[in-house]
């Protein structure tokens, strides 16, 4: 909103992203398993209850083929592992489905995300949603589309800065 990211915080006005159900059944078609690692938050904040994300993210594997959602409730000054850019839920996923991290791909749209996948050996493809906020550095792709992300996963392409 205004060039800022915004959570939603309310399961009747819950939106999905234009080609995430083709995102998510391309990659099952390619036996890859999609995962939702997120960070919220606004549940340590008390903006909203965990109860009503829990209840938002099993409607969103409902709804998408989603397999599994890791998420994050701390906020920046807890300093943990798992929220993003920080690693943890990479390393919780990997490990809870054995993943192979390194032939993986993440499509954020935040620098956090890019930098989560860049510290564990996972492709970062960043979905550019003009936030006000810094970019994400180092090798990553660039994307402002759902759609362009199967471009670059089904050619393999190589990351570029």
């Amino acid at each position: 909103m205004n060039g800022n990211p915004v959570a939603n915080h309310n399961l009747e006005t819950l939106e999905y992203m234009p080609g995430i159900l083709d995102l998510v059944s391309f990659a099952k078609d390619r036996r890859m398993v999609p995962v939702l690692i997120t960070n919220q938050p606004d549940i340590t904040r008390g903006i909203v209850s965990k109860d009503l994300v829990d209840e938002m993210n099993s409607e969103i594997l409902s709804k998408t083929g989603i397999e599994e959602v890791f998420m994050c409730c701390h906020d920046d000054i807890d300093h943990c592992d798992c929220r993003k850019p920080f690693p943890g839920l990479f390393n919780q996923a990997k490990s809870m489905l054995n993943l192979d991290l390194e032939t993986s791909y993440m499509v954020g749209d935040r620098w956090r995300d890019i930098q989560a996948a860049q510290k564990v050996g996972v492709k970062p493809i960043y979905l550019d949603s003009d936030y006000q906020e810094p970019a994400p550095t180092g090798i990553f792709h660039r994307v402002k589309t759902l759609e362009e992300c199967k471009l670059h996963i089904s050619h393999g392409d190589s990351l570029h800065d």
